[in-house]
């Protein structure tokens, strides 16, 4: 099964689950009023009941209705079929006879024959229960488990079931297998392998927590706990593209200003999400990048502003600030530097949730129920690529009993985004240069002789300042190309 959490810009996180054995064994009892009818705890409905020919009708002992009761005539055969993970010696028959309850524990030495356990009430010359050793009824082949002596009344059988015990494994804390905790998470792919083990029980769920909550948009809530009550406000409002700014799509940009001076400024609200400690603010505008914001910021709502002017004379100015109440801040963004043009793709926001422990603010973003201790499945993590970014998991199973165990959410698996450079980039020797942007590439130094470079497609392109004379650099496709 595939869980995916598109978020623009990012890295591919594929988590493997896979499930095995293990050895801590928990109980509990499944009742199954009757031998025909399935419970929701695992009995099973093809056992079934038959008594001689005197006794054609057997609805008072199998209604469910423990006061009417059956005058038997002749002996009641009845069978169980075994459920998955029943314990063998201490699974235990009740009956109800002559007014009287009572549970009756099966002895190892009532036979399984065809995963069935055979129960007969015997009425001649006494009365007994006994189940089968070995599919048959002879002296020697039966288990005695009750004689309730020779009264008469004891014709009257009321009701009977079983009551199932079943074993049941807690399962073993989730063991991360690759990478090695704190290890780097590559913005291309990484794999993150987590082992899930559990000894007999065939359902198991399996949730993934994350630290961080992705908010795309101010005004549209999200699953991991973001408001849809914020707002936005871009002055000024008639470049006819603002819309472009907020429509989720990291590839289409709107115009903030134009003309060689002029102003314009982005004002986003954020509804504070619950017990966060940290936020970022991730912005695409020349390329995409991240400003941690202030703590004294982090309030409600959370104000932010994007401004961008042109002084007389001068180049392109441009501030990233929030509000603590009282005056506007400016952010520390990352990486700095890049070539200013007044466009501005889009925003969102990443909240960091506090680190407390399971209830204390993790986020379940993707939640894996399997089937088979043997099973395994992918879940697909799409997360931010900035270098720099920590990310933090911890995984939470649990069983059909609501047995669970956790990896640590207080020191919990944490990783570090890095570099996706893989290549370099060799300067032609003449004429126009075209890069690949899946390259991944490290631009290497090249005089472009009044030539053009054009970069096309995904991926990421590093040093464009290694790049001089060219009469113009175009940058298209979602290629995030960094100085």
């Amino acid at each position: 099964m595939k869980s995916k959490l598109l978020l623009m810009f990012g890295i591919v996180l594929l988590v493997l689950v896979s499930f095995g054995s293990a050895s801590a064994l928990d109980w509990f009892w499944c009742y199954q009023e009757t031998a025909n009818e399935s419970t929701g705890c695992g009995g099973l409905s093809s056992g079934g009941y038959y008594a001689n020919a005197s006794n054609p009708d057997l609805s008072n002992v199998t209604d469910g209705d423990w006061d009417t009761y059956l005058n038997l005539t002749s002996n009641l055969f009845f069978n169980y079929t075994i459920p998955n993970k029943w314990v063998n010696g201490s699974s235990k028959i009740q009956i109800k006879i002559n007014g009287t309850t009572t549970n009756y524990t099966i002895p190892s030495t009532c036979g399984v024959i065809d995963n069935n356990l055979l129960f007969r009430y015997r009425v001649h010359v006494g009365y007994y229960l006994l189940c089968s050793k070995n599919g048959s009824w002879g002296g020697v082949s039966t288990t005695l488990l009750n004689n309730f002596g020779s009264s008469e009344d004891n014709r009257n059988l009321y009701e009977e079931a079983m009551w199932w015990n079943i074993s049941n494994a807690i399962p073993n804390q989730p063991t991360l297998n690759n990478p090695i905790n704190n290890s780097v998470v590559y913005d291309n792919q990484a794999t993150l392998n987590i082992t899930v083990t559990d000894d007999n029980d065939d359902y198991l769920n399996v949730s993934f927590y994350n630290r961080r909550c992705y908010q795309e948009t101010a005004n549209e809530s999200t699953g991991c706990g973001g408001l849809d009550t914020g707002n936005y406000n871009i002055i000024p409002e008639d470049t006819g593209t603002e819309y472009l700014m907020t429509d989720k799509d990291w590839s289409s940009y709107g115009n903030l200003y134009s003309g060689a001076t002029g102003y314009g400024t982005f004002y986003v609200n954020y509804s504070l999400h619950d017990n966060v400690d940290s936020a970022t603010w991730q912005i695409k505008e020349f390329k995409t990048r991240n400003a941690s914001i202030n703590d004294t910021c982090l309030k409600d709502p959370v104000e932010l502003k994007y401004y961008i002017y042109t002084p007389i004379g001068g180049p392109p100015i441009i501030t990233h600030q929030c509000y603590n109440g009282s005056e506007w801040i400016n952010l520390t963004i990352a990486p700095s530097g890049g070539i200013v043009s007044g466009r501005f793709y889009e925003e969102a926001m990443w909240w960091n949730i506090t680190s407390s422990g399971l209830g204390g603010g993790w986020v379940n973003d993707s939640f894996v129920p399997m089937t088979g201790t043997l099973n395994w499945s992918n879940v697909t993590k799409t997360i931010n690529s900035t270098i720099g970014i920590d990310y933090a998991w911890c995984v939470h199973a649990n069983d059909t009993t609501d047995n669970w165990n956790s990896t640590s959410c207080v020191s919990p698996f944490s990783y570090t985004s890095t570099s996706s450079i893989t290549d370099t980039c060799t300067c032609p020797a003449s004429g126009d240069w075209y890069i690949e942007c899946s390259d991944n590439c490290n631009i290497q130094a090249c005089d472009m002789q009044t030539n053009n470079v054009l970069i096309n497609g995904t991926g990421t392109a590093q040093g464009l300042r290694n790049i001089t004379n060219a009469v113009r650099i175009r940058i298209q496709g979602g290629c995030t190309a960094s100085w």
